[in-house]
């Protein structure tokens, strides 16, 4: 794609001005007719709210089944709320209510109404702040205030009843709430108490302690008895072994078994002792209670002492028995008694406090489970107390709210009356049409330039192909050509336009030493053979000697430009072909050569090697080695070689043919293709061949071709057909 820069599409604007013009005019006149027709001026009414916020934790919903609290309505943008509250159809009707019975508004049908205040209404948050911008449309600056007003004061009526029925219903809520936690409380507290009682536990604590000591004190104790035991044993057995008897079994089953009230004593004696070892078990020995047991114990001991003489005796003789006539013996067996009393009490003492140890082991194995259900439903009174602390504290804040609140809203720019009109204003609309047509135009003229792809002048052309234009012909019929070639008027307009191109051509190759030139063509229908014939016309015309070769095989054209029939003449196929065949070192070229040349009729230095034939291949003809040999006697034997090629767009042979030129010149419209000299530019750059400046070929025209006028005014009377 070709490069564009700011300036050449300014040229482009430029040359098509009046397409941006006639676009700009275009949509100056919808801008008018929608003036006329549909545009109505606008007023805007501003007034500005500020929105006091409520902290979000002002309120608690419920209780979560960690008994925690959670806040009530958290609102994540209540700025954004309220605006759509603002915006709501609501309060639209609430306000198209109050107007419709006002003048300026009565006409209007109540459901139009409604429509057209909701799109009265604009709203905007500035950021970081907690304001809420109202603005209000209208076609009357009076009406537009208006309905800026009604809407504050239907907005502020709306957020005080609102306000006031979210407190009360949050009151209510809360009120639930407190009750229902003031009930869970007394049922956790009472389900404590019960907990204590069934464990006889007041602190969990205390009780480990205590049943720690408590253990201690009968592990002592059974320590104790154990000692007596064995020691009251130890005495039974040695009375026994002294007395020679089974004294247990005598006194057990005589004296003993025999006296009822003895029986009644020991019983007493091991009750006392059993209540003595659960005493001990709790309280110390210095317990009022223990020595109260200790001294019934004691004299219980007495009695049965007692007893045991007046049941045996210490003086009885009986002959039988040997052990009641000795007094000795009878000692023995008294203290036998007594220890034996002792025995059983040790006995039973140990048994008592065995069972103790036991049951206090359990009870101390049981604590950490009843301290950690305790704990739990402490800690359970604990959070339902605080949040009943909290509710009442809420339900406070709550009442003072109900009875204190009005609006969360304050009014900080009461709506203003406008004083002039809003944007747009007609002016802004004609100039944002104007705009828009100057805009459609520049669009449509820079889109007309890449579809049409056509060379916009003589400048853009030579920019294309990076050679200069040499000169601009006209389009000429046939007889005026036929005119040119058989009766030149050097004073003619067409005469002189090639008089400045042939003069132009022998500067450029008297500079670059070079004396032939091919003439290509950037399009089909251009008929390049037309100008290769006037060219070298011109050029016998300064007495050079100019010869014409065509290289058209597939249809030469440049035969039928001078009007004979060469028909009869051996053509430049059969000259390549007999030099081809000539391989003789001695061979006189010039003389082969000279007899396929013709000398047009009437021209003293025009000469023609013509080209007759069709061949389907002229590729093999034009690369064969005899060609350059041709094409280098010629140019030493003319003053100027002119070779017309055919279209170098459509076939390679121009670009073979040019490879034997000094240089190449484009015949082109002066509005032709861009990208088909684009193309031709890029060829002759692949292929080294140079272009030494274009023919351009265009109806004359003042504005493209000025030196015309000139031109004219030197032609005088002589007419060309233009």
């Amino acid at each position: 794609m070709e490069y564009m820069s700011f300036n050449k599409y300014l040229k482009i604007l430029i040359k098509r001005w009046k397409i941006i013009l006639y676009f700009t005019i275009a949509f100056m006149v919808l801008a008018i007719l929608y003036g006329l027709i549909f545009f109505s001026p606008t007023y805007k009414s501003e007034a500005k709210i500020l929105l006091k916020q409520d902290n979000s934790n002002t309120y608690v919903t419920e209780l979560n089944s960690d008994n925690e609290i959670s806040p009530l309505g958290q609102n994540k943008n209540p700025i954004l709320t309220q605006i759509e509250v603002l915006n709501s159809n609501d309060m639209s009707v609430k306000i198209a209510d109050k107007l419709s019975k006002e003048s300026g508004f009565s006409d209007i049908p109540e459901k139009n109404l409604l429509i057209l205040i909701k799109k009265s209404f604009k709203f905007d948050n500035p950021p970081g702040t907690d304001i809420i911008e109202i603005t209000t449309e209208w076609d009357n600056p009076e009406d537009a205030q208006k309905i800026s007003k009604n809407l504050l004061e239907s907005y502020y009526s709306y957020n005080e009843t609102l306000h006031k029925k979210s407190v009360a219903s949050t009151k209510s809520y809360i009120e639930k709430q407190l009750k229902d936690t003031d009930k869970q409380l007394l049922s956790i507290r009472e389900e404590i108490e019960k907990y204590r009682t069934k464990n006889s536990s007041i602190n969990i604590d205390l009780e480990a302690q205590s049943i720690i000591g408590q253990t201690e004190r009968v592990e002592n104790l059974i320590s104790d008895v154990n000692v007596s035991l064995s020691a009251a044993n130890k005495k039974v057995k040695e009375l026994s072994e002294n007395l020679g008897v089974d004294l247990i079994k005598a006194v057990d089953s005589v004296a003993i078994g025999q006296s009822q009230s003895l029986v009644k004593l020991n019983q007493t004696l091991l009750d006392d002792q059993q209540k003595l070892a659960s005493y001990r078990i709790k309280y110390p020995d210095s317990t009022p209670q223990i020595k109260t047991l200790l001294s019934e114990i004691k004299e219980i001991k007495a009695q049965i002492e007692k007893e045991m003489i007046a049941l045996i005796g210490k003086n009885s003789v009986d002959a039988k028995n040997s052990i009641i006539a000795d007094s000795v013996r009878a000692g023995m067996v008294d203290e036998y008694v007594r220890n034996s009393v002792d025995l059983k009490s040790f006995m039973s003492q140990r048994t008592t406090l065995q069972e103790n140890l036991n049951k206090l082991n359990t009870n101390q194995k049981l604590i950490p489970e009843i301290q950690k259900n305790l704990q739990s439903m402490q800690e359970k009174e604990k959070n339902l107390a605080l949040i009943s602390e909290t509710l009442n504290a809420k339900l406070v804040e709550a009442n003072i709210k109900e009875s204190s609140i009005v609006s969360n809203i304050d009014v900080v720019e009461s709506p203003t009356l406008p004083i002039r009109e809003s944007f747009p204003t007609f002016f802004h609309i004609l100039a944002i049409f104007i705009f828009i047509g100057m805009l459609m135009g520049v669009s449509v003229v820079i889109g007309l330039y890449y579809i049409e792809d056509v060379c916009e002048g003589s400048k853009d052309l030579e920019e294309i192909i990076q050679a200069p234009i040499l000169g601009i012909i006209p389009w000429l019929i046939n007889n005026t050509y036929n005119n040119f070639l058989t009766d030149y008027n050097p004073h003619s307009v067409v005469a002189i336009i090639y008089q400045k191109i042939a003069a132009s051509i022998k500067i450029k190759c008297y500079k670059k030493n070079i004396n032939s030139i091919g003439i290509i063509s950037a399009e089909l229908e251009k008929r390049r053979s037309i100008v290769a014939a006037s060219l070298a016309n011109t050029f016998t015309k300064s007495e050079d000697k100019v010869i014409l070769i065509d290289t058209d095989f597939r249809d030469g054209s440049l035969t039928r430009e001078f009007n004979e029939d060469f028909s009869q003449y051996p053509d430049i196929t059969d000259l390549i072909l007999e030099l081809s065949k000539t391989n003789d070192e001695n061979t006189n070229y010039n003389e082969i050569i000279s007899k396929y040349v013709v000398q047009i009729k009437g021209q003293k230095n025009l000469f023609l090697i013509p080209n007759n034939n069709k061949i389907d291949n002229p590729y093999e003809v034009l690369n064969n080695e005899t060609f350059p040999k041709l094409m280098q006697i010629l140019k030493s034997n003319f003053d100027f070689v002119i070779v017309d090629t055919p279209p170098i767009l459509a076939v390679a042979d121009s670009i073979i043919a040019s490879q034997h030129v000094g240089g190449l010149i484009v015949l082109c419209g002066i509005k032709t293709s861009r990208s088909n000299l684009r193309r031709i530019r890029k060829i002759c750059d692949e292929n080294y061949v140079e272009i030494l400046g274009a023919v351009a070929r265009d109806t004359l025209t003042e504005l493209e071709v000025p030196e015309n006028m000139y031109i004219k005014q030197l032609s005088g009377n002589i007419q060309e057909n233009i």
